[in-house]
């Protein structure tokens, strides 16, 4: 894994196409996030978006979860319906054709609650202080620092953290460079990344957001495109 570091100019292009895909998948399970309708009823409409885009039927790896389910570790879509104030998080990393992307979004159900407001805010500022850091040359180990830092400042909130603050992407959903605390390796020009930072709260649910990036010669470029708004 080590070794396809970093990616080359074609290969780019492929994981480009993918998050583009996955943007337009969020946008139509973002339209289904309405009070009454069920995490499955997301889970249709983004694989059905996907697998139009692509001309072919897709397998869905996702974590998608509402209310107190999306504080959860690796949940999967089930019947449950949707209630004002409800937390639902979509995180998508379905294979497709050979390459994956992986983008996450998190949107309250009707108005948010004055805590998940709260968590929103911490996860975007730390996926900012993490965002600051993409550049060539920076240890990963940095950047989950900062990361876990930002929470942390939020009243303790890297606590309920118990993932990477990122990882890079190409033919596995979880490639090298390892954004975490253990890491030695740091970025390079043509490393294509994810941030996802999160916080989770028993009793009330998950807040996580997840974006894609590609390191480029100066810094870094983002290549999703769909808002971090906390309002479906």
């Amino acid at each position: 894994a080590k070794a396809r570091r970093p990616r080359d100019r074609w290969e780019v292009g492929e994981l480009r196409a993918r998050v583009a895909i996955l943007d337009a998948a969020l946008r139509a399970g973002r339209r289904v996030a309405r009070a009454g309708a069920t995490e499955l009823d997301v889970a249709l409409h983004v694989a059905a978006e996907i697998s139009t885009l692509m001309g072919e039927m897709v397998a869905l790896d996702h974590n998608i979860a509402s209310g107190p389910r999306s504080a959860l570790a690796d949940p999967q879509a089930t019947t449950r319906t949707f209630t004002e104030g409800d937390l639902l998080l979509v995180d998508l990393y379905p294979l497709l054709r050979g390459y994956y992307a992986d983008l996450t979004r998190t949107w309250s159900v009707g108005p948010p609650t004055s805590e998940a407001r709260r968590m929103h805010e911490a996860v975007v500022t730390a996926l900012r202080a993490g965002e600051e850091l993409l550049e060539p040359g920076a240890p990963v180990a940095a950047i989950d620092a900062a990361v876990r830092g930002a929470l942390r400042s939020a009243g303790g909130l890297d606590a309920s953290m118990g993932h990477h603050s990122g990882h890079g992407l190409g033919i596995f959903a979880w490639e090298h460079p390892w954004i975490g605390s253990g890491s030695g390796e740091t970025l390079m020009p043509g490393d294509v990344v994810t941030l996802e930072p999160g916080t989770y709260l028993a009793g009330v649910g998950g807040v996580r957001i997840e974006g894609d990036y590609l390191i480029t010669d100066n810094g870094h470029e983002r290549l999703d495109t769909l808002d971090e708004d906390l309002v479906a």
